[in-house]
């Protein structure tokens, strides 16, 4: 069986390596017939990778091909193909629907990961090194790239509402996780070899789009905060923030959508999700991001920007407390006369309400002032070298002082 076995394998291999590509496509559908019936022996991927050079493990064989043989066109129709054909698969038993693919697809997972990673990567190079003149419209290029590969990628990452998997999914069920907790490992590779994609497509553009442009770190927290964060389950959301913590974020700049998307994250996603905000918001240049936004915006935008930095440093100052410090000190230079009065109270109800009430006698106690009280006295207009007097400045005034009354009377009431 081993021999023949072997002659089969070498076959294929054979056939993939004459005049390619001509049955590229032909061999992709072998391989994936075979796993999705589970009847395939994992060395068929792991000798495919490796003739295409992809197989690290295995090291790359002499008479391996190359895939920039492909046309810019045929690799993003292979990767729209994988996406729609594993797409199906997951919508085809109730285990899958519910379950993920992971759960059947175990011993073929990390090969289609490298498969997809390969495509992605031929792809970038076509763009960088084609013959044709690249278009300038460089923000469009890099959204159609990001797009192709979140679609590539989805059915292994995603959460997915039952209602688009069709009747395979048992009643009752609203959100359909990727994997389960003991397939972690499985997906923290893939997740990883999607971030590692990711990597590479935003320093292939850096430089080339402005920096209000909607670029790859915009568009993946675009994606993350409105569909991934969705999971209320921790092994999932563990796997996403493991590696999308190492991307660049201290390059990010944030639109006001995505500052929206922070607050709502607050509001509505597992604590879990909040961490990794704030491991993402500490790395912004929150100096520059106000000076610019008071350069260029309107001033009602430049008002809603200050209401979520307020409301941010307030709350990670209060569940993160030493992440923040060094931003909690930079908040001391921005703009807080655009803050209105009513944002300003909903930030100090919420520090009333969340907060221990001991942090407001840290000064009478001889220690320093309490960060978020500090910074709630400053954006209420306090600050010594504040001469011009704006407008709401006194109603804020008025709630710092109640809010302070407020945490006294709280910490005399538990005594």
């Amino acid at each position: 069986m081993l021999m023949v076995f072997e002659v089969y394998q070498s076959h294929l291999q054979t056939m993939l390596r004459y005049s390619f590509p001509d049955h590229f496509g032909d061999v992709l559908m072998v391989l994936l017939q075979g796993s999705d019936s589970k009847q395939l022996s994992p060395l068929c991927w792991k000798n495919t990778l490796r003739t295409l050079g992809c197989a690290e493990e295995l090291g790359t064989s002499a008479d391996s091909v190359t895939l920039s043989l492909l046309t810019p066109q045929q690799v993003t129709e292979t990767l729209g193909w994988l996406s729609s054909h594993f797409m199906q698969l997951r919508s085809s038993s109730q285990q899958l629907a519910v379950n993920g693919l992971y759960c059947e697809m175990q011993q073929y997972v990390l090969h289609i990961g490298q498969l997809l990673g390969l495509l992605f990567t031929t792809l970038l190079q076509a763009e960088f090194t084609g013959s044709v003149v690249p278009s300038h419209n460089f923000e469009g290029e890099v959204e159609n790239l990001w797009t192709l590969l979140r679609t590539a990628y989805e059915p292994w990452l995603a959460s997915v509402d039952a209602a688009k998997l069709g009747n395979s999914v048992p009643s009752g069920v609203g959100l359909c996780m990727p994997w389960t907790e003991k397939e972690s490992g499985l997906a923290s590779g893939v997740m990883a070899n999607f971030t590692n994609c990711l990597h590479l497509l935003f320093s292939r553009y850096k430089g080339a789009l402005p920096t209000h442009s909607q670029d790859v770190l915009a568009l993946t927290w675009r994606y993350y905060a409105s569909s991934l964060a969705r999971s209320d389950q921790p092994h999932v959301l563990r796997v996403y923030h493991d590696s999308l913590v190492t991307l660049p974020w201290e390059h990010f700049y944030p639109d006001i959508h995505a500052f929206n998307l922070m607050m709502k994250l607050l509001e509505e996603c597992h604590p879990v999700c909040q961490s990794f905000l704030c491991s993402v918001f500490i790395r912004l240049d929150c100096l520059t991001l106000v000076a610019d936004y008071c350069s260029h915006d309107l001033p009602e935008i430049v008002a809603r920007l200050h209401e979520c930095l307020l409301h941010l440093l307030v709350h990670f100052s209060v569940q993160e407390s030493e992440a923040v410090s060094g931003k909690l000190q930079e908040a001391e230079q921005f703009a807080w006369h655009y803050l209105s009065a009513a944002a300003y109270q909903n930030t100090m109800s919420w520090l009333v309400d969340a907060a221990n009430p001991d942090l407001v006698l840290s000064q009478a106690q001889g220690q320093a002032p309490s960060q978020p009280i500090s910074l709630m006295k400053t954006a209420a207009g306090f600050k010594p070298e504040t001469q011009v007097q704006y407008a709401d400045v006194c109603r804020k005034q008025q709630l710092y002082v109640h809010g302070v009354v407020e945490l006294v009377c709280r910490c005399v009431a538990r005594r």
